[in-house]
């Protein structure tokens, strides 16, 4: 946790600092004052900058993402294992495949059965780690975005999101695991979040783009389908002018 908290502490001086240089740069290259600018120049002069610092800035928030992924490790697998214990399956998704191998490492220690699906997993593996799975050979599937399409998970009934993804498309995708045809029991969806950390920025932008899809469901789900790389973009670029104007 203190790791997590240094490294948001330089997240933010980095982003005051270079947002200051870049601004005062962009007023100079464009020959204005920004003592006498008006409110539509000083917005236009911020989007640039903005637009200008999201790559690097999106390599550090990655970063900050990952630490916060691997701090929750422990809550994760007790939370895991308090399921296993009282005899319900779960499945579990992660963003970071070294928060699944952890994971993964935990669970062989406690003796728990697994199966997990990533990137790197064959076809044909796939399928048999679903079929364990449902059949009660396994008691904890894990996955990363890999697995949020195309696999019937509805032996469990509860699912424990380690990390926050970029867009609830893709999370809702996720749920839809255990959300089949064949569910007998009201299925939970349940999200690890680490207060005072990264992931506060990211619910929020997160709840904001679901409350917009739940008013319009049709344009939305096209949206995330059609345009999914478009939008995780939007939410990068609204993550970071949100982490921008916190440290103003």
């Amino acid at each position: 946790r203190k790791r997590s908290a240094k490294a948001r502490q330089d997240f933010e001086t980095w982003l005051r600092g270079a947002l200051r240089a870049r601004t005062a740069e962009q007023y100079e290259t464009e020959g204005l004052d920004p003592a006498t600018a008006t409110t539509e120049i000083r917005q236009r002069v911020e989007a640039k900058v903005s637009r200008a610092l999201q790559a690097e800035a999106l390599v550090k928030i990655g970063y900050l993402r990952r630490l916060v992924g691997k701090a929750k490790i422990p809550a994760a697998i007790e939370q895991i294992l308090n399921f296993v214990e009282n005899g319900e399956p779960i499945v579990v998704f992660a963003d970071h495949l070294d928060v699944v191998r952890a994971i993964e490492a935990a669970l062989q220690q406690a003796g728990v059965p697994y199966g997990t699906i990533a990137g790197d997993v064959s076809k044909e593996d796939r399928g048999r780690i679903k079929h364990e799975f449902q059949a009660g050979s396994i008691s904890v599937f894990l996955g990363t975005q890999a697995a949020k399409e195309g696999i019937d998970l509805f032996r469990a009934w509860n699912t424990l999101f380690i990390e926050r993804w970029w867009t609830p498309g893709d999370e809702e995708q996720a749920e839809d695991r255990i959300h089949r045809i064949g569910q007998k029991n009201a299925a939970t969806i349940w999200f690890l979040h680490a207060v005072d950390t990264i992931d506060d920025h990211l619910r929020v932008l997160i709840d904001q783009k679901r409350a917009i899809g739940a008013a319009a469901v049709g344009a939305s789900q096209i949206a995330e389908q059609v345009l999914g790389q478009e939008a995780q973009q939007s939410t990068q670029l609204a993550l970071l002018t949100q982490l921008a104007a916190g440290v103003k």
